[in-house]
Formats: C-alpha cells, sequence, structure tokens
C-alpha cells in the first residue's frame, strides 16, 4: 500500500467511525480535522524514512559483493517501468495504428463477437450487433480484407532486433492473424470452399456458436425498456434465423458443387451440433426455452425496465400477450425453430448426399465430380466444381490453407509427411524393443502378437472388466443419456466405470505432480505454475474418442476441466492413461495455460494485449504437451522406471503422432483413404480397436489440427537443445521454461527467435532489451469486478485434446 492509498484508508476509518462515542460524547468535527493531519502526518514520515532506507540501499548497487547483488536483485521492479511503452521501431512503422485498423476490421466484419471488444459500450453493442452471417459474399469480404491487411504489415521493412519482445510477438501473431482470416481455420476463408461442408467433430465453426452472441449480447446488453427495444431484439434474433437458414443454403450448396463429407464424417458433425443445442435437438424448438443460453429472458430481472403500462399497452396488439411472453416466442421463432431446422436437414436429408469414404476420405478428392445419393453416384447429376465467383474449387490446395494455422510455420504436406516417415523409423523401433522384453520372443512377428494378446485380452486393460450392455451403447442411449444426470440414471454401468477411470485419473496427477518440482517455479516472483485445481467431466459427445482439457479463467472462479470420453467401446486403455495426464494436466496443458493465464496474461493492455488474448496456436499450445510427455516425464523422471507396459503406453503415443503426420497430409493431399489410415495404426500402432476408428475419424473430419502435435514437440525440444548447448553451466531448466511458458501461445518462428535472445542475453545481460527478456512482465493483480453484473460474460474457449 503507498501512502496516498494509507492516507486515503486513514481517513476512511476515522470517518467511518466519526459517530461512535467515547464515554458521553461523541468525537468534534474539529477533534476529526486533528486526528486526520495528524495520522498524514506519520504517514509522510514513515515514507520519508523509507524513501532514505531505499535511497541507502541504492547505493549498495555500486558495490562488488555478493550483498550487494542480492540487494539489486530484490530491489529491481519485476516489470521494468518503461515495457509498456512503444519502441522507437515500433512508432516508425506505425505498429500501434496498425494494430488498431486491425481490431476495428475485425468488429466491423464479426459484429457477432462486438460484445468482446474490450473497449465495447452497451450503447454500441445495441446499434452493432447481428448474427454470424455465412452468406458468401460476405465470407469472400472477410477473406479479401484480411488479406489485404496482411500484404500491407508484411510490406513493411521491420528491423525486428529494435523492437521490444512483446512488439516482436504482436508481428508474429498478427501476420498468422491475418493469413487465417482474423485467427480462425474453417469455414473462413472463401477460396477454400470448406464453408459449404457443414459442421466437423469438434463444431469449431462459428454456427455453433450462436448462444455466446444470444447470451453474451442480447441477455447483457438488450434488457428492454419500452417497446422499440423490444422491437429491436426481434430484430436482431431475426438476423440468427437468417444466417442458420443461409447456412443450410450453404451446405445445399457443398452438395451441388462436390463439396461434401464422407458419412463417418458428416455423423461426426452431426453429434457435435447436437450437443451444441442439445434440448433443441430433444425436444425440437420449444426446446431453446431450457438452453444456457436463453436463461437470462427467462428472469424477470431482464424485464425491470418495463413498465405495467408498457406491458398493458403490448398486450393490446400482441393477442394478449405481454413483453416476456412475446420475447419467449421469439426465441422460439427465430433460434429454436431455424436451429430444428437445420438439425432435421443434417439427420434426415444432407445425410443422404454423404458419400463412403472409399469414395472420399478427406479434402484431397474433394470436389467430387457427380453428386452420390443413399451411397451410389449419380452420373446424370455432375457437380460445379467452381465457387459462386468461378475460381476453381480444389479440396488439396483448401488443406494447405488450413494445414498452416495449425503447424503455423511454412512446411508444405509433403514435408510434413516425410517428417512422420522419419520420426516413424526412429520411434517404431523403441516400441517393438518394449514387445520383446515383456515377451522374452526374439521373432518380431511373434513378439508383437503376443504383446498385444497382453495389452488387449486382459480384464485389467480396461477401466470396464466386462463389455457394456447394448441398451447403454446404441442411438437410444446418446439420446437418454444426453447429460450428467440421465447418464447416472440410464447408463450406470458405463457411469461407474466412468468413476473408475476418474479416480485413475487423479491418482496419475497425485503421482506425476511431485516429479515435475525440479522443471519449474512453483512459488515467489518467478511462480510459473498454476494454483487452479482440476475436475473431471465426461464428455458425452457420441463421436469423441479421446480426452481433452479446459482451463478455467484467470481468477480461477471454477476448475479447469478434463473431460473423459463416455461413449467408447472400451473405457481406456489403462496403459495410456498417464501419457494422457502428463499431456492434460500436469506438466502439459494445465502448467501451460492455466499457469499463463495466471501469472504472464499481457498486463499492459492496449491493442497488443488484445491481440494477444483472441489468439492461440495449436502447434504450440499441442506442442507443448507432447513435450511434457516426453521428455520431461518419460526422460527427465524416473517415471516409467520398471513399468514396461506404462512405458508402452508413451511410446507407442509417440509413434502415434508420427503416423498422424502422414494420415492427416494423406487423406487431405495426397488422397490416402479411411481404409489405408486405418491400416498404418493397425501395422505401426497395434490398434484395431474402436479407438483407432474414432481416431480417424477425427482426423478426416477436422483436418491439419492433429499434424501440430508433434511438429511443436520436436521445435520445442530443438529450443531446449540450443539454449542447453550455448549455455552449457549456465543452462537451468527451470529458467528455460519459465522463458518459453512466460511467451504464453505463440506462432514457432517467435519462440525460437526468443529462446535465441533469451540465450543471448544469458551470455551478455547488457544488450538492449535485455532486462524486459530476463524477466518477463509477471500478469498485474487485477481488481475485482464488483458483483453487479447479474449475467457475466461467457467467452468460447477452445479445448485442448491428446
Amino acid at each position: 500500500m503507498d501512502s496516498m492509498e494509507s492516507a486515503k484508508s486513514s481517513e476512511m476509518i476515522i470517518t467511518e467511525n466519526s459517530n461512535v462515542t467515547f464515554g458521553r460524547r461523541g468525537l468534534s468535527k474539529e477533534r476529526i480535522i486533528t486526528l486526520t493531519l495528524l495520522a498524514v502526518a506519520v504517514i509522510v514520515l514513515v515514507v520519508g524514512i523509507a524513501l532514505i532506507a531505499i535511497s541507502s540501499s541504492g547505493k549498495k548497487i555500486d558495490e562488488k559483493s555478493p550483498k550487494a547483488t542480492n540487494t539489486v536483485a530484490l530491489t529491481t521492479p519485476k516489470t521494468p517501468p518503461n515495457s509498456c511503452s512503444y519502441s522507437e521501431e515500433a512508432h516508425r512503422i506505425g505498429l500501434a495504428e496498425f494494430l488498431g485498423r486491425v481490431k476495428a476490421t475485425y468488429y466491423k466484419l464479426h459484429p457477432y463477437d462486438v460484445h468482446y471488444d474490450p473497449d465495447v459500450t452497451t450503447d454500441r453493442v445495441k446499434k452493432e450487433y447481428v448474427a454470424y452471417d455465412p452468406t458468401p459474399s460476405v465470407i469472400k469480404n472477410r477473406t479479401d480484407t484480411a488479406l489485404s491487411l496482411l500484404k500491407e504489415i508484411s510490406n513493411k521493412e521491420v528491423n525486428t532486433d529494435k523492437l521490444k519482445p512483446r512488439e516482436r510477438k504482436a508481428i508474429a501473431q498478427v501476420k498468422h492473424y491475418l493469413q487465417h482470416m482474423f485467427g480462425q481455420p474453417y469455414e473462413v476463408n472463401y477460396y477454400a470452399g470448406d464453408w459449404m461442408m457443414g459442421p466437423n467433430l469438434y463444431c469449431r465453426q462459428q454456427i455453433c456458436n450462436h448462444g455466446y452472441g444470444v447470451y453474451n449480447s442480447l441477455g447483457r446488453h438488450h434488457k428492454p425498456r419500452n417497446a422499440e427495444d423490444v422491437k429491436l431484439i426481434e430484430k436482431k434474433l431475426n438476423s440468427h434465423k437468417e444466417g442458420i437458414l443461409q447456412y443450410i443454403d450453404n451446405m445445399k450448396m457443398g452438395v451441388r458443387r462436390g463439396m461434401i463429407r464422407s458419412v463417418e464424417e458428416c455423423e461426426a458433425g452431426i453429434n457435435a451440433i447436437k450437443e451444441k443445442y442439445l434440448n433443441v435437438s430433444l425436444h425440437n424448438e420449444t426446446g431453446v426455452l431450457s438452453e444456457w443460453y436463453v436463461q437470462p429472458f427467462l428472469d424477470p430481472d431482464y424485464y425491470t425496465g418495463i413498465t405495467k403500462e408498457t406491458d398493458d399497452e403490448w398486450k393490446k396488439t400482441h393477442d394478449g400477450k405481454n413483453v416476456s411472453e412475446t420475447i419467449k416466442e421469439y426465441l422460439v421463432t427465430y433460434l429454436g425453430a431455424p436451429i430444428t431446422k437445420m438439425i432435421r436437414y443434417l439427420e434426415t436429408e444432407h445425410i443422404r448426399y454423404c458419400v463412403p469414404s472409399n469414395v472420399s476420405s478427406g479434402l484431397a478428392s474433394l470436389p467430387l465430380k457427380y453428386v452420390w445419393l443413399d451411397g451410389k453416384e449419380n452420373k446424370s447429376w455432375p457437380t460445379n466444381r467452381t465457387l459462386p465467383t468461378g475460381e476453381p474449387l480444389n479440396g488439396s490446395q483448401a488443406y494447405f490453407a488450413i494445414m498452416s494455422y495449425f503447424t503455423t510455420n511454412k512446411m508444405t504436406p509433403l514435408e510434413v509427411r516425410r517428417l512422420g516417415e522419419e520420426q516413424l523409423n526412429i520411434l517404431y523401433p523403441k516400441v517393438l524393443a518394449i514387445a520383446k522384453e515383456v515377451t522374452k520372443e526374439s521373432n518380431n512377428k511373434t513378439a508383437i502378437m503376443n504383446f498385444k494378446r497382453i495389452l488387449y485380452n486382459s480384464s485389467n486393460s480396461y477401466f470396464n472388466v466386462a463389455p457394456f450392455p447394448e441398451n447403454e451403447s446404441d442411438k437410444e442411449a446418446h439420446r437418454k443419456c444426453s447429460d450428467i444426470e440421465s447418464a447416472k440414471q440410464f447408463c450406470p454401468t458405463r457411469w461407474a466405470a466412468l468413476q473408475q477411470w476418474f479416480s485413475e485419473s487423479r491418482k496419475v496427477m497425485s503421482m506425476l505432480e511431485p516429479k515435475t518440482l525440479p522443471m519449474f517455479y512453483f512459488s515467489g516472483e518467478n511462480a510459473t505454475t498454476p494454483t487452479c485445481p482440476i475436475d473431471m467431466r465426461p464428455n458425452l459427445n457420441p463421436s469423441s474418442g479421446h480426452q481433452s482439457y479446459q482451463s478455467s479463467d484467470a481468477d480461477c472462479t471454477k476448475s479447469a476441466i478434463i473431460k473423459t470420453p463416455f461413449w467408447q467401446k472400451n473405457f481406456g486403455p489403462r496403459f495410456l492413461e498417464w501419457s494422457a495426464i502428463a499431456h492434460l494436466a500436469r506438466p502439459g496443458h494445465h502448467t501451460q495455460k492455466q499457469g499463463n493465464l495466471e501469472h504472464f496474461r499481457d498486463s499492459c493492455g492496449g491493442v497488443i494485449g488484445w491481440l494477444d488474448s483472441v489468439t492461440s496456436y495449436t502447434a504450440f499450445t499441442e506442442g507443448w504437451a507432447m513435450y511434457a510427455e516426453r521428455p520431461l516425464i518419460a526422460d527427465d523422471t524416473d517415471t516409467y522406471k520398471n513399468e514396461p507396459i506404462q512405458k508402452y503406453g508413451m511410446m507407442n503415443w509417440q509413434v502415434w503422432l508420427a503416423i498422424r503426420l502422414i494420415v492427416d497430409t494423406g487423406l487431405h493431399h495426397f488422397g490416402l483413404t479411411r481404409d489405408d489410415a486405418l491400416k498404418y495404426f493397425s501395422k505401426y500402432g497395434w490398434d484395431d480397436t474402436d479407438f483407432a476408428r474414432r481416431e480417424v475419424t477425427r482426423y478426416q473430419s477436422v483436418p491439419g489440427q492433429s499434424v501440430a502435435y508433434m511438429i511443436g514437440q520436436l521445435d520445442i525440444m530443438k529450443a531446449r537443445e540450443y539454449a542447453k548447448d550455448k549455455l552449457g553451466d549456465k543452462f537451468s531448466l527451470r529458467e528455460f521454461h519459465y522463458q518459453v511458458l512466460s511467451q504464453g501461445s505463440s506462432p514457432l518462428a517467435y519462440l525460437s527467435d526468443h529462446v535465441k535472445k533469451y540465450v543471448a542475453c544469458v551470455n551478455d545481460n547488457t544488450t538492449e532489451g535485455c532486462d524486459v527478456i530476463l524477466t518477463p512482465p509477471k500478469k498485474a493483480e487485477a481488481k475485482r469486478r464488483a458483483a453487479a453484473v447479474r449475467w457475466p460474460m461467457i467467452k468460447k474457449d477452445i479445448e485442448h485434446y491428446i
């Protein structure tokens, strides 16, 4: 507390107690003033003494003694006072102005996100907000605008050595952000054409996010005060209807132009979008009134601005319905009904055009030459394989554009595939060696056969000891067990087995965390790791086959979450759990993402802070999680000593990563089929289970995402080896991790560049800018928001998968 705060605090205490009686008399006004002046005088005296002490300690800085060095370390501020100001080079290139234009352009072209603008006002939300518009010409305008801004920043001659770290990072971020149409992988690049193909397994398309706009914009900023406000709400809700109906038209266009998914992908997309709009999918249009995002409209407080006179007047022209009843009707008409229509179209009509995977298993074979119906090619119905503006569609080229979003580098599909083949040749012999060790067989084929029996035929291999009953596994079970309470009631066998899985996950977390103590700073000024706990939840999407992680917020107002698939044929396998938890919890995603939120999110604000808050990079986030698995847990601890089965699980997953590079590029660029992909996992991953089939569906449905894992892992390992080699005895694993994690999610090229600058600063800390690099700014302690907002902002968050 500084002197001004102390004085204010003292004055507040005296003032608040001015009516307290002492004996039979209260304090007089004159006495209050006297005591206040006395308190201020004491504070000034204390501050003066403190300044003298600081001045004296400052003189010790020049002394050549260990004690003097310690004094400097203790008195040097963690965040240099000018760290938030722009460098001369940033001023010269107009960085702040350009980023400001990018930010303004984003919200102009994406008005459905305007409520996320940190500078937004309620009046602006009411004026600008409309729902997501997937009209092709609108998508094209967003694409062309982003590419124009990218060209502008790319043509600037920038001396990056003269930029501050946060400025260098911002340059790398904004280029990636604009290259991928404002930082999104799917349905945003007009020329890719995937905006015609419908939802994917993760439902990462904007069509799946209508609820956020309804809740955050209409629910928080559009509380009605008069009849005109109610009409405005109707107009805004109607924009949701128009956007959803346009999305259906886009999918119909995709059928006619040969941009259609395989049956497995279409089913995964249907399951994902039904999970997003669960109550609508279960109860049709009126189910919208049970969705989380309409709850503000059902609360009487939402209508406190409507007077009785206004309500009575409204009833006269609306069949006796008051304002709240009318808005509920609007929600059903403009939101529930079009969502229902979209789901029905996907389930009953669009699915008929989805093709067998031996026809098309990914983008590589698109666009198709003819329309397929009910699994048969209709040669009397040729497709128009062009965009509405006439440009030819090309699935392989579309994949190239999408893949770079995830890799954050310039690798071609061919380079990615060759990297996968190289890594497979390195890793597969290690797995084979474990099989031979366990089975005591020298023959490769016999060792593999016997080892697979151990892995998959033991009752201890999975968390369910027996197959799940059919009535807990079919489509009717998917419908009945669609939320936690119904899953407990109608799928009790699965629920009981899931608790066993949860229990094992928690045990593994407890086992791994102590092993990471030498790797990170857990407390003090350099604290890197999070304090927020992790909770376990089921993933009730029938197409999901793998665990995932979702962070909390910076204040840990709720636990972070690990989601576990509920509909696998068998739960597990157990031998993958140690590696999966290392990936998802500590030292993986939880350490990385939650730790950054708690300690390092940009505290300077402004447009650089905004850009940092809206960007995330899969190659770094998933690369770190894989680096956490290996080498951190696998090589830097004794976790797998005398644990050959669990060690196999870890190494087998490394093999999977390598296969992913081959399979993902194959499906979407080189023409690999689903059956070919499954053969890779059978031959090298030794997996013919339901898990492998679900994973291949994932790679088909979400092109490019899976290749980022190993690419990021290898880049971080390379950066660590560089630092270790250049620093020698001065290398510290804790410091290296502090540097990497303090940067937050970033493009790989920036991360590599930062590590090189960090190494240079360790060897010579007199270089300009080293103060910020060696002591990255910590997040400022933000004051807690008042709890006056009834419906706080709910932000879209990305789940991170193994």
